[in-house]
């Protein structure tokens, strides 16, 4: 009798585990590289318009921790923490349209792409340093419902290692499109 109310215990614990993990990367906010979690707390949308003639909306996000924040003046991230960053290519020039950004090595600016890609951890941005790592192929997959934006990104990086990660959650907008910052 003991043992059974043991075993019935430890079955109901690990499908609690499964279940609750798996709840918590579908729904927080973090990247994965290298078997370690970096939680992303915030984030800033900034537009740039049309960089080339019948090319692609560019706007770059930026996904940050805590410790990091932006500097609406200098139009850049001061502080220490974790960072992600898309380079990214609409088909809308008023948002990010929803779909799968694919990453583009030729830079074509083409709607629905993304040509630089980087993510960094023990970042100092005023000092300048950190481990930046650049990435090399991937998809970022867009959602926007209101005002909310929905990331859920995954990349490889030189040597085949790979960054993957999710981001919901309201994001500071920045049109800098008439040169302005």
């Amino acid at each position: 009798m003991k043992a059974g109310k043991i075993l019935t215990g430890i079955i109901i614990c690990a499908v609690m585990g499964i279940t609750g993990c798996s709840k918590d990367k579908e729904e927080g906010n973090y990247f994965l590289y290298g078997g370690l979690e970096y939680p992303l707390n915030q984030g800033v949308i900034q537009f740039y318009g049309q960089l080339t003639e019948g090319a692609g909306y560019n706007f770059d996000v930026s996904l940050f921790s805590s410790g990091i924040s932006f500097d609406e003046v200098e139009a850049d991230l001061v502080g220490t923490g974790q960072a992600i960053y898309f380079e990214m290519f609409s088909s809308s020039a008023t948002g990010l349209a929803n779909g799968d950004y694919l990453f583009d090595m030729l830079a074509s600016e083409s709607a629905l792409t993304f040509d630089k890609g980087n993510f960094g951890t023990n970042l100092n941005f005023d000092a300048q340093t950190g481990d930046v790592i650049n990435i090399i192929s991937g998809k970022v997959t867009v959602s926007k419902s209101g005002n909310e934006y929905e990331f859920s990104f995954r990349g490889e990086i030189q040597g085949g290692e790979t960054v993957m990660g999710h981001y919901k959650g309201n994001i500071p907008y920045y049109d800098w499109s008439s040169g302005k910052k």
